[in-house]
């Protein structure tokens, strides 16, 4: 099975695939370019062709920020494992996706925590949760961690809002 994984997806991914979006040296064809450049989307695509065999789904968010060794913001594509993503769907109509929330546990300075992101239409959500072994405990302030403080500030730059200790971006 995996001999024939890395097969298909070296036939999907081993040369780079060309994106086009309106005539080339345009504005934004150049922007596209220094997208996938940026992110090294041929990699991540590889990757996740990879781990779709085993896992069942490739999983990708897209995000604005700035990435430790870029000069500047822009576009940020990150794959995410397929575990962390939970599609929340209509009740009665498995097909009806109506968004996603992706959450998973973490340690920091020997605590644990859960983090909970949840896409709605118009809306996200970010959550940080204390965890006592595998239970859920109180909410806590984004910035109880200090790799989740910069969604904190998220609200305030968007026009948002905070409740609770949760960032709301709509």
């Amino acid at each position: 099975c995996k001999m024939a994984t890395l097969i298909f997806a070296n036939i999907l991914f081993g040369r780079a695939p060309k994106y086009r979006i309106g005539k080339p040296k345009s504005q934004p064809q150049k922007r596209l370019d220094r997208i996938v450049e940026n992110n090294m989307l041929n990699i991540i695509n590889h990757q996740q062709a990879v781990e779709t065999s085993s896992l069942g789904d490739a999983v990708f968010r897209l995000r604005w920020g700035k990435m430790n060794n870029w000069r500047e913001e822009g576009v940020i594509i990150e794959a995410l494992p397929a575990d962390v993503y939970h599609p929340i769907i209509a009740p009665g109509n498995i097909k009806d996706n109506q968004g996603a929330a992706l959450a998973f546990a973490f340690e920091h300075d020997d605590k644990k925590y859960l983090y909970k992101e949840t896409h709605e239409p118009y809306t996200i959500r970010y959550e940080l949760f204390r965890m006592d072994g595998s239970a859920i405990g109180d909410m806590l302030p984004l910035n109880a961690v200090p790799d989740y403080a910069y969604i904190a500030e998220l609200p305030d730059k968007f026009g948002n809002y905070m409740r609770d200790g949760e960032a709301v971006i709509c």
